[in-house]
Parts: C-alpha cells; sequence; structure tokens
C-alpha cells in the first residue's frame, strides 16, 4: 500500500508541475518580448520637425522573420509612404533602402501592404496630393533591398487616376504575379502595373454594395 501511495503522490507532484508551468506560459502570452527592441517596443525617428507627424498603416512578415512596415510621413517639405524594414530583433534593416527606409515623395495615406514571393514589396496608397499628376489609388513596388523598382508602372509607382470615397483595404499578390486591389470595386494589374483588361471592366470589377 506504501508504494501505492508513493505512485499516486508521484503522479500528483507531477501533475501539479505540469499545471503550473501551463499557468506560467497562459500568464506570458500576449506580453512584450523583451528580446524586441526596447523592452518590446520600438520607436523609430524619421527626423521629420516637431509638426510634422508619422504613421504606419500596415505590416508584413517575410519568410525570414524580417518585419515591414508601410506608413506615412508628414512634414514642413510635404508627405511621403514609406517601408521601413527591421531584423527580428527590432533593429532597423541597414541593407534595407536608406539606412532601413525607403520612401515615395507626394504620395499620402497608405493604407495596404503585400510581399510578393520574390520578394518584392507592394504599397497601396490613397492619394490626394495628385502625385505626377495623377490622383485616386497609387501603387507602389519595391524591390527587395527598398529599391523603387522601375519595372513598374513608371519609375516603381503607378497612378491609376481612380479617385473613390474608400481607402484601398487590400491588396493580394496572386500566384501569376497579377496584383489585385479592393477599394469598393476591385482592381487587377499585371505584374507591370499595366490594368488587366481581361479582368471586369478595363480591369475593375464593381463590387455589389460598393461606391
Amino acid at each position: 500500500m506504501g508504494s501505492g501511495t508513493t505512485s499516486q503522490r508521484a503522479r500528483l507532484l507531477v501533475l501539479g508541475i505540469l499545471l503550473i508551468a501551463s499557468a506560467h506560459a497562459v500568464a506570458q502570452a500576449g506580453q512584450l518580448d523583451p528580446d524586441f527592441g526596447q523592452g518590446g517596443i520600438v520607436t523609430t525617428d524619421f527626423g521629420i520637425l516637431p509638426n510634422g507627424t508619422a504613421s504606419a498603416a500596415a505590416v508584413t512578415i517575410q519568410p525570414d522573420g524580417k518585419i515591414i512596415v508601410f506608413g506615412g510621413v508628414t512634414s514642413s517639405s510635404g508627405t511621403s509612404v514609406a517601408a521601413v524594414r527591421y531584423n527580428t530583433n527590432g533593429s532597423l534593416d541597414t541593407g534595407f533602402g536608406t539606412a532601413g527606409v525607403a520612401t515615395v515623395a507626394g504620395l499620402t495615406f497608405p493604407s495596404a501592404l503585400a510581399l510578393q514571393p520574390d520578394g518584392k514589396i507592394v504599397g497601396v496608397a490613397f492619394n490626394i496630393g495628385g502625385y505626377g499628376g495623377a490622383f485616386g489609388i497609387n501603387i507602389v513596388r519595391f524591390s527587395s533591398t527598398g529599391v523603387l523598382d522601375p519595372a513598374f508602372g513608371t519609375g516603381g509607382v503607378v497612378g491609376t487616376g481612380i479617385f473613390s470615397a474608400q481607402v484601398p483595404s487590400g491588396v493580394v499578390i496572386q500566384p501569376n504575379g497579377n496584383i489585385l486591389i479592393a477599394e469598393g470595386e476591385l482592381l487587377r494589374l499585371l505584374p507591370d502595373g499595366q490594368f488587366d483588361t481581361s479582368f471586369g471592366t478595363g480591369g475593375q470589377a464593381h463590387v455589389l454594395g460598393g461606391d
């Protein structure tokens, strides 16, 4: 009987340890990661004046764990959209753009981001500033090193000229490389940035209920 009691106590001890470990794991979930940035927080200084602002609109994680954030910067010199890439520990990836930051001046209201299988980065902005004379939805594509892709649109930027009351809500890269954008209606671009005229009407498909 003594052996049975010892065995039962051992099982209870093991069960108790498992419950404590499980409770500890749950307690850690959702807490800031001390190995990322400063106590789990990264702050990036864009060098803008006190009256300027910076905001993040979208984020994606590369297969290698690096983090890309797409956002906007406003300052006394105007507006820009920016793609910023961080290493897994939160430090800026200095091999991307200029010291980790790639910007396009003249664009406003970044809203969506997608990563192509080849590492290129596609960002969508709702532009009211008329970049290159084109208002409305603008799409930018950066190379994996943070340089505007000259094979896409004009110098890496596509100005659709489509002006909607809705900010683009998402962008998806299809397996064939076509780019699908949602903003009250669907737009589809070919890999080089031209409208896919085989899709909808001239590359646009109206969504029921959209403006």
